[in-house]
């Protein structure tokens, strides 16, 4: 039984030797990964000569020029990756090194974060591909016609080029799960046919210039393509000029949905109750918008949140209560002169409570720690919260006298039962160990 896989990535080879070692094997190889190493120079001539190659992983080193000609030759060449690698070919060019064999049986080409250069060829000969990584690079000019020619493509990446033009029409890629449009130069509509792709996953147009993009997102796809996906996983459609509200409808999304980007638009209006809408979410982003009212309760699996430069107002409290926060305090919270309810229960804070409480957070209303893990004394200076009206530091390791001056807190709330909620001016607080 003859030797068909070699896997010597993630090592740390820099020499061109490895490669005379390969060449010499006496073996039909069928898998070569030498991925992840930092591998310089040119792409030898010689693995054209490997006739049984299927798949080979050439991505994440340092290789430049371009793809030799002898690679046309490899019939049975089913994957190719090399990305995130120095090669600075015109595209055109490589794909006419891969003219051949090769082109009736490629389904794989990844060349994304490279300084490929040229406009976006002819890819007509090239009808097995159901893979194409181009993103990162330096592609200009439009798509062309033929562009469409290459219908059994799934995956489509070409994001971060400076491709421009419109885009055209997309009904042939039935098949097509990922597109990848972003930081383009696109122009024009969104073409109708996006509409059709009923087995899209990800589609992302943000940073381009797309005209009418508001019309087309909440209008054509939104009632007949958005409405009704299941299948979709991401959504990034930041950057497109959207100065409207959202519909309802819209946060009922496909439950594959795992992160949601809208950011850098102008959309106004509420946040509904995430966390019962977006039950399995990890990622949203609503950054730079105006959306205004309260800051919505999360979806519980969430990792990241983007709510910045918008138009939240209101208490905070249940969006930091009952976490699993450690550390101390940041100080930069004492910058944050106008706030009225604190409520940091219930998490894993330590040290000692910060004195510039007192001092800088003087409009504090409601001031709730319980439940962490602060130690040494309460200071003194914490008197200064004239308008204090709940303070709960119960269940810490604080220590030492309580200060006198806590007998001046004439407004502070004492309360019967343990289920009640205190009520205060716009402020609802249902915490505990006051």
């Amino acid at each position: 039984m003859s030797l068909s896989v070699i896997d010597l990535s993630w090592n740390n080879l820099v020499s061109s030797s490895i490669y005379h070692w390969l060449f010499n094997l006496n073996a039909s190889l069928v898998s070569i990964d030498i991925s992840y190493n930092v591998l310089q120079g040119p792409i030898p001539d010689a693995f054209g000569n490997m006739l049984s190659l299927k798949d080979l992983y050439l991505n994440d080193n340092s290789l430049d020029g371009g793809i030799p000609k002898s690679f046309g030759n490899l019939s049975c060449i089913h994957s190719l990756y090399l990305s995130i690698n120095h090669l600075n070919e015109q595209l055109s060019q490589i794909l006419q090194n891969l003219t051949g064999a090769a082109q009736n049986s490629l389904e794989i080409l990844n060349l994304n974060q490279n300084q490929i250069s040229g406009s976006l060829p002819d890819f007509t000969k090239f009808s097995s591909l159901k893979e194409l990584y181009l993103g990162r690079n330096t592609l200009n000019r439009s798509f062309p016609l033929s562009f469409g020619q290459i219908s059994n493509l799934i995956f489509l990446h070409v994001f971060s080029n400076q491709i421009s033009g419109p885009l055209p029409d997309m009904s042939i890629f039935h098949l097509l799960k990922e597109l990848y449009l972003s930081n383009n130069r696109l122009q024009g509509m969104l073409p109708k046919s996006i509409g059709q792709l009923s087995k899209l996953e990800i589609l992302g147009v943000s940073s381009n210039s797309l005209e009418d993009s508001v019309i087309v997102v909440w209008g054509l796809i939104s009632q007949k393509w958005l409405r009704t996906q299941n299948n979709f996983s991401e959504l990034d459609i930041s950057y497109v000029g959207i100065s409207d509200t959202i519909p309802d409808w819209f946060w009922d999304l496909s439950p594959r949905l795992h992160f949601l980007n809208l950011s850098y638009n102008q959309i106004s209006g509420i946040v509904p109750d995430l966390s019962l809408k977006l039950v399995d979410f990890p990622g949203i982003d609503l950054s730079s918008n105006c959306f205004n009212g309260l800051i919505p309760s999360l979806p519980p699996k969430a990792t990241l949140v983007y709510l910045c430069k918008n138009m939240f107002s209101g208490s905070i409290s249940h969006f930091c209560a009952n976490n699993k926060f450690v550390g101390e305090l940041p100080s930069s919270l004492q910058n944050c002169t106008k706030l009225s309810v604190i409520n940091l229960g219930e998490n894993k804070f330590a040290g000692e409570i910060p004195a510039w409480i007192g001092t800088h957070l003087t409009n504090l209303i409601i001031l709730s720690l319980r439940q962490n893990e602060f130690y040494g004394s309460i200071p003194p200076r914490i008197c200064h919260l004239d308008h204090i009206q709940i303070l709960d530091l119960s269940r810490n390791n604080i220590s030492g006298n309580i200060p006198r001056c806590l007998n001046n807190f004439t407004s502070l709330v004492k309360r019967n039962s343990s289920s009640e909620t205190i009520k205060i001016e716009l402020v609802s607080y249902s915490g505990s160990g006051y």
